[in-house]
C-alpha cells in the first residue's frame, strides 16, 4: 500500500512538472522581430515555466517530426519561475547563452510541427505550425492561457499582450490565372462578407486601395490583387491573393510573372540601390499552355551586368517562407534533373552573350548551360 502511494505521488510529481512548460508563443514569420545570439532572423519558438520554481530542461528533447521526438537533446537549459527561455530554430543545435539553437529549421507554409518532450520521451507540449504574415507571431493570448491568439506585435521573450483575431478571409477569384481567349470579367467574393479591396497595378492592396464592388473587365495583360480588410480594428487584413491574367497570347515557353510595390521601379532600374536592396514581390510561374505551376511571395534584386544595358533584364528571386505564402517553386524546372523544389531563382537575360552585340543570338550560354 506504501509503494502504491509513493508510485502514486511520484506520477503526480512527474505530470505537475511536465505541465509548468509549454509552448507559450512562436513565429515562423521572423524578418526582423528577434535576433538571435548570431545577428541572424531565425525562425523561434518561446517556451513558459508556469510555476514559480526553476526548471531545469537538460536533457529534454526539441523536434518538428511526431515520427523522431528526439531529433534534438538539450545540453542545458532552465527555464526560470513564472518565466520565457527562447528557442531559435537555427540549425546550428548548439545552446548559446541564455537560448537554444535547435538542430533544425521550421517551415511554417509547409506545415511542420513543434514538439517538446522529457528526458523519457514523453511530449510534454506540441503545436502545428500555422502561417503569419511577415514579423506576425502566433501565441497563447495570455501567458500559459489555454486559447491561441495572432500577435501582429510579437513578443518574444516577454508577456502575451494585444492578442488579435485571426486574419480576414483570404478573397477568391471566379477564374484561376493563366491564359484567356479574350476579354472576361472577373468576380472576388469572400465568405465574410468583410470588403474587399485590389489594385490592378501589381501593388500591394491597403486600406486605402479600390473597394469592389462589381466584376472587373479584363481586357489587356492584368495583374489584380485583392485583400480582405474587416471593419474590427482587432481583425488584421487578409493574406493578398494575386491572379495574371494573359489575353489572347501565345508562347513556347514557361511564363513568370512578377509584380510587387516596387518592381517598376526596380525592373526600369529607376531605383539607385537596385543591386543591394531587396524588394518584396509576388511570382506566378505557368507552363507554355498558360497553366498556373505554382505561386508565392518573396524578394527580388538586380543580377547581371550588361544585361541591364537592355530591354530583357536579369534578376534574381528568392521564395520566402516567413511571408507566409510558400517556401518554393515546387516544380522539377529543369529538364534531366528530378530537383522538384526551388527556393531561388536566377532569371538570367545573358546579355554577356549578346554576341555581336546589338542584335546578338544570345544562344551560347543557354546551349552550354544545356550541355
Amino acid at each position: 500500500m506504501k509503494l502504491l502511494s509513493f508510485s502514486i505521488i511520484l506520477f503526480l510529481l512527474n505530470t505537475s512538472i511536465l505541465g509548468q512548460i509549454v509552448i507559450n508563443e512562436y513565429s515562423g514569420a521572423n524578418i526582423s522581430n528577434s535576433i538571435d545570439g548570431f545577428g541572424q532572423n531565425e525562425d523561434w519558438v518561446e517556451l513558459y515555466n508556469q510555476s514559480g520554481a526553476d526548471v531545469d530542461i537538460a536533457g529534454w528533447f526539441l523536434s518538428d517530426k511526431a515520427g523522431n521526438i528526439g531529433k534534438f537533446q538539450i545540453q542545458m537549459g532552465t527555464v526560470p519561475a513564472n518565466g520565457y527561455l527562447m528557442v531559435y530554430c537555427s540549425g546550428r543545435g548548439i545552446t548559446a547563452g541564455n537560448a537554444i539553437h535547435t538542430n533544425f529549421k521550421l517551415t511554417q507554409t509547409k506545415p511542420e510541427k513543434f514538439i517538446i518532450a522529457d528526458n523519457g520521451g514523453i511530449v510534454v507540449d506540441s503545436i502545428t505550425l500555422s502561417p503569419c504574415q511577415k514579423n506576425h507571431s502566433r501565441g497563447r493570448t495570455t501567458d500559459g492561457g489555454a486559447t491561441w491568439s495572432l500577435f501582429t506585435s510579437a513578443t518574444p521573450n516577454a508577456a502575451n499582450n494585444n492578442a488579435k483575431n485571426e486574419y480576414a478571409v483570404r478573397p477568391t477569384f471566379s477564374m484561376a490565372s493563366g491564359i484567356l481567349p479574350g476579354s472576361t470579367s472577373i468576380s472576388i467574393t469572400n465568405t465574410s462578407g468583410d470588403d474587399i479591396r485590389y489594385t490592378v497595378d501589381g501593388s500591394t492592396p491597403t486600406a486605402a486601395s479600390t473597394l469592389y464592388s462589381a466584376a472587373i473587365n479584363v481586357a489587356a495583360n492584368m495583374v489584380i490583387r485583392a485583400a480582405s480588410f474587416s471593419t474590427d480594428p482587432n481583425t488584421p487584413s487578409s493574406f493578398v491573393e494575386t491572379n495574371t491574367y494573359l489575353i489572347n497570347v501565345g508562347h513556347t515557353v514557361p511564363i513568370i510573372s512578377i509584380c510587387g510595390d516596387d518592381v517598376e521601379d526596380f525592373i526600369t532600374d529607376n531605383h539607385p540601390n537596385a543591386f543591394t536592396d531587396n524588394f518584396d514581390g509576388a511570382f506566378e510561374m505557368f507552363n507554355s499552355a498558360g497553366t498556373l505551376i505554382d505561386e508565392g511571395e518573396g524578394y527580388y534584386n538586380k543580377h547581371g551586368n550588361d544585361s541591364w544595358a537592355y530591354d530583357q533584364r536579369g534578376f534574381d528571386f528568392k521564395m520566402k517562407d516567413q511571408y507566409g505564402y510558400n517556401y518554393a517553386v515546387q516544380h522539377p524546372i529543369f529538364r534531366g534533373k528530378n530537383r522538384d523544389e526551388y527556393t531561388s531563382l536566377i532569371i538570367k537575360a545573358a546579355a554577356n552573350d549578346n554576341y555581336p552585340f546589338e542584335d546578338g543570338a544570345h544562344i551560347r550560354d543557354s546551349y552550354v548551360h544545356s550541355l
